[in-house]
């Protein structure tokens, strides 16, 4: 039989960093004898990588109010959610990210979304909160929406794809469409 001759460079996938469990796998008891087994040293590992459906976190915000002792005065604590929630909604801000992007860069319908979000986080979300969700992502984008648009204006050149696609769906089925910059005035360009 021909010993395979070794490589310079191994091409193995390599390992994560970082384990982030470590599951021991061994034999208790002899299978000879069935003495009892102590310590012993790692024959071999195998990584295993799985991604666990993680219920959301609803944290209750509760706010105490509380009497000074000595003048009676009422305290009452201000909220302090800036980067928790936008507004006065209840939806946090890695929610409502994760929304936005599983609609405009996933494309998902919203029905999808709220299946998504019922089997892996287990959470029930009406169709008008996530409307209002990203709503809500859209009027806080709006500003760099303009900032952007502006670039375009003021630049010297400005290059745009048509991009063509095919809407099974439409009345006259399969029409060609082109998706290009309507509306977007230039100056005369």
């Amino acid at each position: 039989m021909k010993v395979r001759k070794q490589r310079e460079v191994a091409f193995a996938r390599k390992r994560s960093s970082k384990p982030t469990v470590r599951v021991e796998h061994a034999v208790q008891v002899c299978p000879e004898c069935e003495s009892p087994l102590s310590q012993g040293s790692v024959w071999r590992t195998r990584e295993v990588v799985e991604i666990v459906p993680n219920p959301a976190v609803v944290a209750e915000h509760v706010y105490i109010e509380r009497d000074c002792p000595v003048c009676a005065t009422n305290c009452k604590p201000e909220p302090q959610l800036e980067g928790v929630v936008v507004g006065k909604r209840r939806f946090g801000v890695g929610l409502v990210s994760l929304i936005a992007t599983l609609r405009e860069k996933l494309r998902l319908p919203i029905r999808q979304i709220r299946w998504y979000l019922k089997t892996y986080h287990e959470l029930q979300v009406s169709t008008g909160a996530i409307v209002d969700a990203l709503r809500t992502v859209a009027e806080r984008g709006a500003g760099q929406v303009e900032q952007i648009l502006g670039a375009i204006r003021s630049s010297r050149v400005v290059d745009a794809d048509e991009t063509g696609w095919s809407e099974p769906h439409l009345p006259d089925r399969g029409a060609s469409q082109l998706l290009g910059l309507d509306g977007l005035e230039l100056d005369g360009r």
